[in-house]
Formats: C-alpha cells, sequence, structure tokens
C-alpha cells in the first residue's frame, strides 16, 4: 500500500480520466447512514447505472462499529471521471468558527474506492485525509509522471 498525495487540481483531473479510467472499471462511494447520499448531484446523475448497494460495516480502508453504511457501486467510466473532476479534489477540510471536517463530493463526507473487479485500485478515507495506492502498477505509473507516491505516512 502506498499514499499519494495529490498536488492541484490539474493532477487530479488526470488521475482520474487518465490513469484511472485505464485501470478501474467500478467505483464504490461509500457513505454512513447520517450522510444523504441520494440527494446528491452525483447520485441524481448517476442512479441509473447503479451495479448495487450493500450495507457494510467494512469497506476499502475502513471498519466501522455501529450502525452500518452503504456502498453504492457504479461502473466507472469516462463519463463518471468528466462529472468527477468538477470537484477538483477527492476531500477538503471545511471550518466554522470551531470545529474543521472533512467532506467530498458535495459537502457530505464519503469514501471512494476503485476497483478492477474485486481488486483495489485505490480508495480515499476522507475523514482521514488520505488516499492510499494498492495497485502496484499504477504507484510506478504515478511515480513516472511526477505524482507524490510515499510508502508511509
Amino acid at each position: 500500500m502506498f499514499y499519494l498525495e495529490i498536488g492541484d487540481r490539474v493532477m487530479y483531473r488526470t488521475l482520474l480520466k487518465k490513469y484511472l479510467v485505464k485501470y478501474a472499471d467500478r467505483l464504490i462511494i461509500t457513505v454512513t447512514s447520517d450522510e444523504d447520499f441520494e440527494g446528491q448531484p452525483f447520485y441524481q446523475e448517476f442512479q441509473e447505472d447503479i451495479i448495487t448497494v450493500k450495507k457494510v460495516r467494512e469497506w476499502p480502508g475502513t471498519i466501522r462499529s455501529g450502525d452500518r453504511a452503504s456502498s453504492y457501486y457504479f461502473p466507472y467510466n469516462m463519463k463518471v471521471a468528466e462529472y468527477l473532476k468538477r470537484y477538483n479534489c477527492f476531500y477538503r477540510a471545511v471550518s466554522n468558527d470551531t470545529y474543521t471536517w472533512m467532506e467530498s463530493l458535495d459537502s457530505i463526507e464519503a469514501d471512494l474506492a476503485f476497483m478492477n473487479g474485486k481488486e483495489e485500485i485505490l480508495y480515499t478515507i476522507t475523514h482521514e485525509r488520505e488516499t492510499r495506492i494498492i495497485s502496484k502498477a499504477l504507484t510506478q505509473e504515478l511515480r513516472q509522471n511526477g505524482y507524490e507516491v510515499y510508502s508511509h505516512r
């Protein structure tokens, strides 16, 4: 496993469209029960493409105690990559006067996992501010193209 630091939105967008489209065929978006994913623009745009929805306690990078989360499985293709470009990054810090939290997509906390079949390629853990790469081939290609990839944090 490797950790990925994405320097800017150009690198993020290139990752989505050039590399992840090459290595991944599915996208899993996992949200906890207190998040309204079905009210999200992403869900509205791609609800017809959903492969399946599973109630889970474990997903890439996370083991949850308590209530189950929902994992939504979508095909990953250029149409999805183009849509995800609008966010400029996988997650971002948001704060008010007293608290800072992490969010992704449109103001919810969601973890994204890019898969090839059942093989994990890359996933995010939003609340940890982490993007992890599992694929050695993707890791090598990203390093060769100027991405910051680390073996530990």
